[in-house]
């Protein structure tokens, strides 16, 4: 292979004797180790095969975090339920689900039983011996439609709780609505017992979107205010969790 491309006439140079027994003695160098000969396991000192380590790490798999369903965020602490008097402050007594007893004494079956999709039940405490009691409920409906017929299904419970309330004595005082924005929400107050002991409580109700909550202020009638609702000053602060 002489020619064009070296520039001139003359042959290339043979190598020198020595230089060509050099090459002929001299070992072909080692091929570069392939992917596979690189990840086959090693032996260690003993002769037992070590298994193979590979090279990048897979990250683990990452569980997303449950969402918060936000009830909780329109319950009222302790500190915002309304106090029946002096001396007469709340205490958180349980937040648990819902359970299947109903709330209030003119409720028939629990929020669930009319189609809510979750639902919280808060029952706060009065001091040991007073007698004083409050329940609330804050339940989430599939759609803004669910919870007014729930809502609905309230107001007609306490159309006919008097008839069904079985006591000597009982009174159930009409609905009356609470101007709040951008809830709906209304209030009534009843006394049921005997002729000795008789109970007064105050119902409040909260509808905005999907959600909808009751609250219930029990205490014996001699105890519940008579000039204000307890239940109707709780129903508005319940609605501006929703602002």
């Amino acid at each position: 292979m002489a020619g064009g491309c070296a520039g001139g006439d003359e042959p290339a140079a043979s190598p020198a004797p020595q230089e060509r027994e050099d090459a002929a003695t001299s070992p072909s160098p080692a091929p570069e180790p392939t992917a596979a000969a690189t990840s086959a396991p090693q032996a260690d000192a003993s002769g037992h095969q070590r298994p193979h380590k590979p090279r990048h790490k897979i990250a683990p798999t990452m569980v997303p975090a449950a969402r918060p369903d936000g009830s909780r965020a329109h319950l009222l602490t302790a500190a915002r339920m309304p106090a029946l008097g002096q001396g007469l402050a709340w205490s958180v007594a349980s937040t648990q689900p819902e359970t299947p007893d109903p709330t209030g004494a003119c409720q028939k079956t629990s929020l669930v039983d009319i189609g809510a999709v979750h639902s919280v039940l808060r029952v706060f405490a009065g001091p040991r011996g007073s007698g004083v009691e409050a329940r609330q409920i804050v339940a989430r409906f599939a759609d803004h439609k669910s919870a007014w017929r729930a809502e609905q299904v309230l107001r007609a419970w306490r159309d006919d709780c008097e008839s069904r309330l079985d006591y000597p004595r009982k009174a159930v005082g009409p609905l009356e609505e609470i101007a709040t924005q951008p809830a709906i929400s209304g209030h009534y107050r009843l006394t049921y017992g005997s002729r000795r002991a008789t109970d007064a409580a105050g119902l409040g109700m909260v509808r905005e979107g999907r959600w909808l909550t009751i609250v219930e202020i029990r205490a014996g009638s001699d105890v519940y205010p008579t000039a204000w609702n307890p239940a109707r000053r709780a129903a508005r602060k319940i609605a501006t969790t929703f602002a």
